[in-house]
């Protein structure tokens, strides 16, 4: 279960942003600037976003570099985040 009041770390790579932390997380990457409609949602703890478009429904799941956040260089974990929650969240 993902805590809702700090960053959490699932199985050995997947660390979530706490709720609180989200939008200042997204400004320091420029998410926004380089990712337009994508939300990064955590981290693998070697220098990749895992980001969703919190938009769409089933949300699919990708991990993307911090430096080369281009959508050209997005790599697919899971096609909806629900599942890929529900199943240990493994990289």
């Amino acid at each position: 279960m993902l805590s809702s009041l700090g960053d959490t770390t699932v199985g050995d790579l997947a660390h979530f942003y706490a709720p609180a932390d989200l939008l200042e997380r997204n400004e320091t990457y420029e998410t926004r600037t380089y990712c337009p409609g994508w939300l990064a949602i955590g981290d693998d703890g070697g220098g990749s976003a895992i980001v969703v478009a919190p938009d769409r429904w089933p949300t699919a799941v990708y991990l993307v570099g911090h430096g080369s956040m281009s959508r050209a260089d997005f790599v697919a974990v899971a096609e909806a985040l629900h599942e890929w929650v529900g199943s240990g969240c493994e990289l």
